[in-house]
């Protein structure tokens, strides 16, 4: 006996500190080939590799331990949160091995790391290979993890800053929700639980622990951030104690490690956490009410199983339907009379027998019309663990468009011939789905949405009886439905334990062989399809969009001189139908060509389309393809204004008469302008009523067409002038002008060109966007009267409008970002009164609602 405990602790030893001389060895031959990598890869594709070596690296480390016995790992939580974008993970932190759980699961993560150890020469390899975030500064951190989540990858943040101290979590830092504020992203709130105090606050490094280890993670709410700042994460914390503490309250101390330290965060029992397997199981949790999601099961002759099963999936879901499938045992009566007890509980019974496919399509169908949306089938003969029904449902609430699938776990009592027969059936679904991620094609104990299931099911004859779950899987993923697998524990029952199977070696074989043959020919011919849309997921996981968030400046201009020249020709030799049917061509290919121009005009119309009175506007392909064709006439008026060919006649203006009081007095003003329709439409006042105009812009950006409408017009009154940001003396040239009786122009739609633009949020077209808030600086320190001013094409005529913003602009120094607030909010109402009477004449292309590289979302920077 003391040789077998001799051996047992020289066991756990040796993996013990195998563990750190896994990380430390491994970790640091990585952080060299890591730093070589940083080196010589392209930027795109650092960061992705990156994080995926990382992942499969600690994948590796977490299947050793598992494997050696060392460590219970029950983690299949967190799978749910791989691909979706833009969310953040915020785990509690028992131990270092925290961030470990999460990267394996979910590699693409985002994580911030501490200063000096992204500084390291060894250590900061991989960190700086995988792009994680350095936290040199609080400003520069928000700024760097926000366009993380602008960018649509996850962010991993500890929202107590550190271990926890003395459970259950430490008070919480402010970060995590300034960052979630700032990007506008969602929390998924996480907890760890374990059993053991390991790599916790305070233990000491080589320490050998108590072993097995074991650890759990759970899904708790998604939350987004609303309102006062601290008000939130007072009530995060309380939230994660009540989690972490309620359950603990729940484990009796006797089997707790005895130790005269505190209790640990997130510490539970082992006897809680493991079953008689050696597998992990979950703690008890009350019963789910819900409307969107059922328990299906079908049934047919199995005896008193099919009542436990029923009993026990009632106990931890609400509702939960039956479909007695031509059963001649006994058990509709049993069922219906059951029902009549139990609300939560609804029987139907087939006259006759069916098959497993038919008794769940009758199911679906009744779901359907009374407005179920997803459902959880499992089997009648008591072999699904119903205690992993609430487990499935949250991911499917998590994931509404995903199949969450179980990955069956075998135990003793499962027959050999079955366990090794449904690998070949595994493969061939694998491969009819190009390895898309089915854990298992014939576990039944799987989450359904229910229309599309339906959709498939219903326009075939076959999936009625055993071929039903895999042909299912195949054709979902086919859809596009991602795959989600959750492990499940299995369990078959002899028949003097009322164990009961209808599946039949050679007929049920046969069907499965059929199903294959047709599903495979059919694979056959999907394969181009199949392919391409597997290599698109594929490059999907890698960040290449970043151009959809990028800053306006960032994104390249289009064309060339010769080539508008060439279009501007066309027009002035033979007018705008040819003109238009050149530009035609150019604008598809434009489309194709541009993912990040095309994606935000799309963005733009979808919001025009649902706002109030704009339903005259369809978004689609078609109408950004208008969008385009409006811009390239608007920049084909603005070279035949500067070339003087405009037809000045078919302008009209409105409030002309404010701008020549104005330059009457010799007293000029602010225009606060947009991009909506030309502003160029102002020359005309400069023969008029001797308008001069300089208008701030950021030529840079622009320098082709720029350089076109110079040589146009060398003589124009309306003077470009290049500013990055208005300094002192740029404010004093510009007052110099206005006194001279001249008109300053800014744009009140576009954020200043700097890594920390000042701006204010404002609702336009029903969502928060930002603005800047230079201009109306601008004319504060200008003061002087300050004017919007408007332009749009009707049809043959084009439009002007001036409108008196304010007399002068005073901006308290109490109060001054309200005030602020308040200005932008004016003209963001204006703009939006125009986008609705023009919406094809707003040209901003890039991502208006998203600011990149905002580290606070008021007007106080």
């Amino acid at each position: 006996m003391n040789i077998r405990r001799t051996a047992r602790a020289a066991y756990e030893s040796f993996w013990h500190y195998f563990g750190f001389v896994y990380f430390g060895a491994v970790g640091a031959l990585y952080g060299i080939v890591a730093s070589v990598l940083h080196l010589i890869l392209p930027a795109r594709l650092r960061a992705p590799l990156g994080r995926r070596l990382i992942g499969f690296l600690f994948r590796g480390f977490l299947r050793m331990m598992t494997a050696s016995g060392v460590m219970k790992l029950d983690l299949s939580a967190l799978d749910v949160l791989r691909g979706q974008p833009g969310l953040i993970i915020a785990p509690n932190h028992p131990c270092l091995l925290d961030a470990v759980f999460v990267i394996a699961h979910v590699p693409e993560v985002s994580c911030i790391m501490k200063a000096e150890i992204w500084d390291n020469v060894v250590l900061g390899g991989g960190a700086r290979l995988a792009g994680y975030i350095r936290n040199d500064s609080t400003n520069s951190m928000v700024r760097a993890s926000a366009q993380e989540l602008r960018d649509g990858r996850p962010l991993l943040v500890f929202p107590e800053g550190t271990r926890t101290r003395r459970g259950p979590v430490n008070q919480f830092k402010g970060g995590f929700a300034l960052i979630a504020k700032v990007a506008r992203a969602p929390i998924q709130t996480v907890f760890i639980e374990t059993d053991s105090p390991f790599l916790g606050k305070g233990w000491p490094l080589l320490k050998k622990p108590r072993f097995p280890l074991v650890y759990r993670a759970r899904l708790g709410k998604r939350l987004t951030v609303d309102g006062d700042l601290k008000a939130f994460i007072h009530q995060l914390e309380v939230y994660y104690r009540d989690e972490l503490s309620g359950h603990a309250a729940q484990r009796p101390s006797s089997v707790l490690h005895s130790s005269s330290s505190p209790p640990r965060p997130g510490r539970v029992s082992p006897t809680k956490l493991l079953d008689v397997s050696g597998r992990l199981d979950h703690l008890p949790r009350t019963q789910v009410v819900s409307g969107t999601h059922l328990v299906l099961i079908p049934s047919y002759n199995t005896g008193e199983k099919v009542v436990e099963t029923v009993r026990d999936a009632r106990s931890h879901w609400n509702p939960v339907w039956v479909v007695v499938d031509g059963s001649t045992d006994g058990t509709a009566e049993q069922l219906r009379e059951m029902a009549t007890r139990d609300a939560g509980l609804r029987v139907f019974t087939l006259p006759r027998n069916q098959g497993k496919g038919a008794a769940v399509l009758h199911g679906l169908r009744e779901a359907v019309a009374q407005g179920y949306t997803h459902a959880l089938a499992m089997d009648a003969d008591g072999q699904h663990p119903a205690a992993r029904i609430p487990e499935f449902m949250a991911a499917s609430e998590h994931a509404p468009e995903a199949l969450i699938l179980g990955k069956p776990v075998f135990d003793a009592s499962a027959p050999r011939v079955r366990v090794i027969g449904r690998r070949v059936s595994n493969g061939w679904a694998n491969l009819e789905t190009l390895w898309a991620g089915i854990g298992d094609s014939l576990f039944g104990f799987r989450v359904y949405p229910i229309r599309p299931l339906l959709a498939v099911i219903e326009v075939r004859r076959w999936m009625r009886r055993f071929d039903f779950d895999v042909e299912a899987v195949v054709r979902l993923v086919w859809r596009g439905l991602p795959p989600i697998n959750l492990p499940a524990s299995v369990r078959y029952f002899r028949p003097e334990e009322g164990g009961v199977s209808h599946f039949n070696y050679v007929r049920d074989n046969l069907l499965l062989s059929w199903m294959h043959a047709r599903l495979f020919t059919e694979f056959l011919l999907r394969l181009p399809w199949l392919a391409w849309r597997r290599a698109c997921k594929d490059r999907r996981t890698w960040p290449l969009s970043e151009t959809r968030r990028q800053h306006w400046t960032q994104i390249s201009e289009f064309g060339s001189v010769a080539g508008m020249r060439l279009m501007f020709s066309t027009c002035r030799i033979l007018g705008r139908w040819p003109f238009r049917v050149v530009l035609y061509p150019v604008l598809l290919w434009y489309m194709v060509t541009k993912p990040e121009a095309r994606a935000s005009s799309s963005d733009y119309l979808r919001r025009i389309a649902t706002f109030q009175g704009a339903s005259r506007i369809r978004p689609g392909m078609v109408t950004v393809l208008r969008h385009f064709a409006s811009f390239a006439e608007n920049l084909l008026d603005k070279m035949l204004l500067w070339s003087g060919l405009f037809k000045t006649d078919l302008v009209k203006v409105q409030g002309e008469e404010l701008i020549a009081a104005q330059i009457v007095a010799k007293s000029g003003g602010l225009l606060i302008c947009s991009h909506l329709g030309n502003l160029d439409l102002c020359r005309i006042l400069s023969k008029r009523v001797g308008f001069k105009l300089t208008v701030l812009v950021h030529t840079k950006h622009a320098q082709i067409f720029n350089r076109l409408l110079g040589q146009l017009d060398p003589k124009s009154q309306l003077n470009l002038m290049q500013v990055t940001e208005v300094s002192p003396a740029t404010a004093v040239l510009l007052s110099e002008k206005i006194g001279r009786g001249e008109f300053v122009a800014i744009a009140g739609d576009r954020i200043p060109v700097s890594s920390s633009p000042r701006v204010a949020l404002a609702k336009f077209l029903g969502e928060t966007a930002p603005f800047p808030v230079g201009p109306y600086i601008l004319a504060s320190l200008l003061q002087c009267p300050t004017y919007l001013m408007f332009s749009m094409r009707t049809g043959h005529t084009s439009e002007i409008h001036f409108e008196l913003f304010r007399e002068s602009i005073h901006l308290p120094h109490k109060g001054r970002d309200e005030a602020l607030a308040n200005l932008v909010g004016e003209y963001a109402r204006r703009l939006e009164h125009f986008c609705l009477r023009a919406p094809l004449q707003w040209f901003n292309f890039y991502d208006f609602w998203h600011l990149p590289a905002l580290d606070t979302p008021d007007a106080s920077r």
